[in-house]
């Protein structure tokens, strides 16, 4: 597979980066990427205004980050990245979302995007939040959302295809499977042993189907960190495992900075070490993995009763909005 690198002409290569990213490739035409991407919530989501988030994204951008991800469903998100990428399209790879399993729906959830990001077409689109089995017969379904996918993708408004899950790593790999994904976004963290595990389900889909797996909730959702987990550490436990890049959603511009020089250092555990970090406080462990995985006892059946029922709305509902 020939490795080339993203431009609006796909002729010229990324503006180099005022610090030395280490690079992997991304999607089926195999980009090269920066290992650490911005994630579009924290700060870009709940600032009151749009003037520290703004801030923020442009100084990612003078760091050398090129990959943003947001989505319809983070409020503001959209409208702020699309004010701080004004003028500097060529350097930003834009991942957004959509919720909805119906193409109608999910073709105005796109239109919306693109213009709230202030662009004519998005680097990623990802069917956001994967819940239940009975999701996969409505996405491939007649009137489903993957025929709406691939004619933006002839028309040049949508360049790859993604999927994202935060809850069941058995239904992300079984869609997989189905279809040619560029690329799945899932929880990557060392509590991923707790429950059904991603690293053990979902990632081998990936290697198998040849999509490249982009790691979120790399800090716990924030519950590691807030527990006095070293973020760097957390950050290289994920780039450690075999993964295009992680997202990490910043409070500030010193968390910013600070994932950056982390990235830019970024060395390859080794197993002894990540094994220490996956055992040496169980407790621990269990409570961040409730935060977004399924699991056993009353809570794990409501989790379940609820991701039925929400694929159940997806299914028949057609303009019914979801995560």
């Amino acid at each position: 597979m020939t490795t080339t690198r993203y431009s609006d002409t796909q002729d010229t290569p990324f503006p180099s980066a005022p610090r030395p990213f280490p690079t992997r490739p991304f999607g089926r035409d195999a980009i090269e990427l920066p290992v650490l991407g911005l994630g579009g919530q924290s700060l870009i989501q709940r600032c009151p205004d749009d003037d520290a988030p703004v801030e923020l994204i442009g100084r990612a951008l003078d760091l050398g980050i090129r990959y943003i991800d947001t989505a319809p469903l983070y409020g503001p998100s959209e409208r702020r990245v699309g004010i701080a990428i004004k003028g500097r399209r060529s350097e930003v790879f834009i991942a957004t979302k959509t919720g909805y399993r119906r193409g109608s729906s999910a073709r105005r959830s796109l239109e919306r995007s693109l213009k709230l990001l202030g662009t004519d077409y998005v680097d990623l689109f990802q069917l956001h939040c994967f819940f239940h089995q009975s999701e996969i017969g409505t996405v491939f379904g007649r009137g489903g959302v993957m025929r709406m996918l691939e004619k933006a993708r002839e028309e040049g408004l949508v360049r790859r295809i993604g999927i994202t899950g935060h809850y069941s790593p058995s239904v992300l790999a079984e869609i997989l499977r189905r279809y040619p994904f560029d690329s799945v976004l899932i929880p990557v963290n060392p509590a991923d042993g707790v429950g059904d595990s991603f690293l053990d389900t979902t990632l081998p889909a990936a290697r198998e189907t040849g999509a490249s797996v982009v790691a979120m909730k790399v800090m716990g959702a924030g519950y590691l960190t807030h527990k006095r987990q070293n973020p760097t550490h957390l950050l290289h436990w994920a780039l450690s495992q075999p993964v295009s890049l992680a997202i990490v959603s910043c409070r500030s511009i010193r968390d910013l900075e600070a994932n950056v020089e982390a990235a830019v250092h970024f060395q390859p555990m080794d197993a002894a070490r990540m094994r220490e970090m996956e055992t040496g406080e169980p407790e621990l462990m269990q409570h961040c993995a409730r935060i977004y995985k399924r699991y056993g006892g009353v809570r794990g059946t409501r989790i379940a009763v609820r991701n039925w029922l929400a694929a159940q709305a997806a299914r028949l509902l057609p303009g019914w909005w979801h995560c």
